[in-house]
């Protein structure tokens, strides 16, 4: 999640502003897992009719949302892949920012909760949110901390090859982790052989870019065409149920999300911001971290996502659209701003030299 400050301090804003999109879109989709529960995690699944027009076309829009922001996270891991290939040695600053961040916001979040009658204190869950990554608390970053670990031993391998043995590497890859080839045996519960592939595929882009003869802005078309057959995917799915009521459908990181990641990745690397941009980009971009770690809390998110559920369910389904985009704005800018407080206090910043 977080690139080597030495290359992004060279001014790549679109990757910065990248970042910054994933997390919203992240923040997007714990919205539909936990608010809308449409898993059914705490009870009935949630489901659309589209008895009318009106009503499939909301369904179309909650449904277009949804897949969209499933490409966040791995996008997240091609900017890492992107940056640290040429790295070999251990980032041990970016590895201790992200372990005393997440203990810092998993331990606290806890006790606030506590202090304010929210959750009940107990010994054996303050023991687990004390250790967040062997306890695996937060999946992503159990997994990336991993993946940091691993990452000079993935430079190092990976710069001996050429352009002609590295694309043999990434069509190994992408059949041991695409979901319809061998993705369904060799994928564990936390993606970490998924996050090695896409470590490999942004440092791939990073050394050689993209396929010379075709141009990146295909990329963003080819894009298109894999999203659209995504919500193809999900509409052929909802007929075969034979009801309806649609559900919404989402799909693993390692299925058609694969392609449709790497290709939004590529196209996004053409990317132009403006002076505006730039400069406000990095207000929110010191936060991302902090923004997932808050909001994605354990027994935060369990409270916070029922609570904004029993909200919008209460009123017309119309107003989910807009309900998401605007709950997921609200917590996307509360979680900036009390992170920002914690850097203006200095809790866990590195000391200037």
């Amino acid at each position: 999640m977080n690139p080597s400050r030495k290359d992004t301090n060279n001014r790549q804003p679109q990757f910065e502003l990248l970042r910054v999109l994933c997390m919203f879109g992240i923040v997007v989709t714990h919205f539909f897992t936990y608010g809308l529960d449409i898993y059914g995690l705490r009870g009935e699944v949630f489901t659309l009719s589209v008895d009318s027009i009106s009503d499939a076309v909301l369904w179309a829009v909650l449904e277009g949302m949804k897949l969209i922001s499933l490409a966040c996270v791995n996008c997240f891991v091609l900017i890492s892949g992107y940056f640290m290939v040429n790295e070999q040695g251990f980032r041990l600053n970016g590895i201790k920012k992200v372990w005393s961040q997440t203990w810092f916001y998993s331990v606290t979040i806890f006790l606030v909760l506590c202090i304010l009658g929210i959750e009940s204190f107990f010994t054996g869950k303050m023991l687990q949110l004390c250790f967040p990554v062997f306890t695996n608390q937060y999946w992503f970053i159990t997994s990336y901390v991993a993946l940091m670990l691993l990452a000079p031993f993935l430079s190092r391998m990976v710069s001996f090859l050429d352009k002609s043995g590295y694309v043999k590497l990434l069509v190994i890859g992408f059949f041991l982790c695409f979901q319809y080839a061998f993705g369904q045996i060799f994928m564990d519960s936390n993606k970490l052989l998924l996050f090695v592939y896409l470590f490999i595929v942004g440092g791939y882009i990073r050394r050689f870019g993209v396929f010379q003869d075709i141009r990146k802005r295909y990329c963003g078309l080819l894009a298109v065409a894999v999203y659209l057959l995504m919500f193809a995917v999900a509409v052929i799915k909802n007929m075969r149920s034979a009801s309806d009521a649609y559900l919404i459908y989402a799909m693993e990181d390692y299925s058609l999300v694969l392609p449709l990641s790497v290709l939004l990745f590529v196209a996004f690397t053409e990317v132009r911001c403006s002076s505006f941009v730039s400069r406000v980009i990095p207000l929110f971009s010191e936060s991302v971290l902090a923004v997932y770690l808050i909001h994605s809390h354990p027994v935060m998110q369990e409270w916070m996502w029922k609570e904004v559920g029993d909200y919008v369910l209460s009123y017309p389904p119309v107003l989910l659209p807009l309900f998401c985009l605007f709950f997921s704005l609200v917590i996307f800018v509360l979680c900036v701003a009390v992170d920002g407080v914690r850097r203006g206090v200095g809790i866990f910043l590195p000391r200037k030299k």
